[in-house]
């Protein structure tokens, strides 16, 4: 099993919701990397943001809690991170 392969099992496990978040946190993962000209593992690791899609925080003090977010990355990505997580949770909300 390649690398990608290694990183991607884990994800394999999350609920059809939190694999669609995990895809979000991805894809802003990447354009936050290239915008800074950085490796995207230097942003967050993977296993980061699968532990962010299977938690969804919904606050700054929740994602403090989660393992590879520390006070820097809080500070710089917090505020995003929590905001992609309500707009996931809107999508995939029960309609009425």
């Amino acid at each position: 099993m390649g690398p990608r392969n290694l990183a991607s099992a884990p994800a394999a496990d999350l609920d059809p919701a939190a694999k669609a978040l995990w895809e979000a946190l991805r894809a802003w993962r990447l354009d936050e990397a290239h915008r800074q000209e950085l490796p995207s593992y230097v942003i967050f690791h993977d296993a980061t943001l699968i532990e962010v899609s299977r938690r969804r925080p919904a606050s700054l003090a929740a994602l403090a809690k989660i393992p590879g977010v520390g006070r820097t990355k809080l500070e710089r990505y917090g505020d995003a991170l929590v905001a992609l997580v309500a707009a996931s949770s809107l999508k995939n909300s029960p309609r009425a």
